[in-house]
């Protein structure tokens, strides 16, 4: 073993109270940078996660007067051609239009939503929404959501009567499930059907309303979208990205992400300074012993070496102690801190690379720290370390 590596692991152990208190030092820092960074990312996810959940990142629709995409299957096709190229995970259409409903003397505005149940499953997974009854199999069947039945004593089997707008005419439907997608608004304000239904229902069979896209890299919607744009040539359509719809959203995310950092950084910043300050009170405590080491023969950089191994030492047992600290945390947030269902408030979601760079930063830091005692040391005289005692 390196001479100064050893003399670093005995000056370690001759001290073992204030070894312990700096690793626990580092432990901490380290622990809340981990509960920290892990923490605002979970809560970044979960937010993002909500807004988008039921919503597509990327939705292209229509710029003529009727709002319909028209030759929408090859623009449908041309679009799934470039799936692996950006990485999109969902191509699906919908056709939505206004309607009115009157049901035993009841009237109620709403939107009727045609899906491609298969293709729309990732973004929607209406069957699993579907509290009661089925998805629709015949033409003239629709599904609604359980605020709606309950505000119109709607049920299975109850026949509707529809009238459209865009043909100013009325027709008869009938319900054969209803649905529940969590949120008021929908459950009050859809109906869904298959897209061919829905394209009967306005006759307008060759036509919908918007081709709806997901993608794996949820942040890079807005430069997924801009190279659609630059490869499909059609002036009649436009790519709208959930980016550019929710900057809001975005500008807070971003703000408590510099908050993240800040603290962290601070918080780093003060064990550094710690860990500097407690060898530098080392090195005057064990001026004697390097003393009498170089009158013996030991090389400057080698006693230098001894404080910046002491400080490497350090780290490294400061950053396993507190990323075994860290996780025990974030076990105990997600245990305690719960919603009235059980789920965590903020789920955590653990980033194994943040976890790895948390830990060389500790490491990183608490070595530099040890810089300025190791120059310290190297400039001890031995003659007057062992004249003056």
């Amino acid at each position: 073993m390196n001479l100064s590596l050893k003399l670093a692991i005995r000056f370690l152990k001759s001290n073992k109270g204030q070894t312990v208190l700096i690793i626990a030092g580092i432990a901490v820092a380290v622990a809340i940078q981990l509960f920290i960074g892990l923490l605002i990312k979970g809560l970044q996810i979960s937010l993002v996660q909500k807004t988008t959940g039921n919503t597509p990142q990327i939705t292209i629709t229509s710029t003529t007067d009727d709002k319909l995409i028209k030759q929408w299957e090859e623009l449908s096709g041309e679009i799934q051609s470039y799936a692996s190229e950006y990485g999109l995970k969902t191509v699906t259409q919908t056709l939505t239009f206004p309607v009115v409903i009157t049901f035993s003397g009841k009237s109620s505005n709403l939107l009727i939503r045609g899906f491609n149940f298969e293709s729309s499953k990732p973004l929607y997974d209406i069957s699993n929404k579907l509290i009661v009854g089925n998805l629709p199999t015949h033409d003239n069947e629709v599904l609604i959501g359980d605020e709606l039945a309950k505000d119109l004593g709607i049920k299975i089997g109850d026949k509707l009567n529809l009238f459209v707008f865009r043909l100013f005419k009325t027709k008869e439907l009938y319900v054969s499930g209803i649905f529940d997608f969590g949120v008021s608004s929908i459950n009050k304000n859809w109906i869904v059907t298959t897209l061919e239904n829905a394209q009967t229902i306005n006759n307008s069979q060759e036509y919908v309303s918007a081709i709806e896209i997901t993608v794996d890299k949820l942040f890079e919607a807005d430069k997924i979208s801009a190279s659609l744009r630059e490869k499909i040539q059609r002036q009649d359509i436009l790519f709208e990205d959930w980016k550019s719809s929710n900057e809001q959203l975005l500008s807070g995310l971003n703000g408590q992400s510099i908050s993240s950092i800040i603290i962290q950084v601070f918080v780093i910043i003060s064990v550094c300074l710690g860990i500097a300050s407690v060898l530098i009170i080392t090195v005057l405590q064990k001026s004697k012993e390097v003393g009498i080491l170089k009158a013996m023969g030991l090389k400057d950089s080698q006693a230098s070496l001894v404080f910046l191994s002491e400080g490497f030492l350090l780290g490294m047992m400061g950053a396993v102690a507190g990323i075994v600290l860290g996780v025990i945390l974030l076990f105990f947030f997600t245990t305690f801190a719960v919603n009235s269902d059980g789920s965590p408030v903020v789920p955590i979601i653990f980033d194994y690379t943040f976890i790895v760079i948390s830990g060389i930063i500790a490491v990183a830091a608490s070595t530099i720290s040890a810089i300025l005692p190791a120059k310290k040391s190297s400039k001890l005289s031995p003659v007057e370390v062992i004249r003056n005692g």
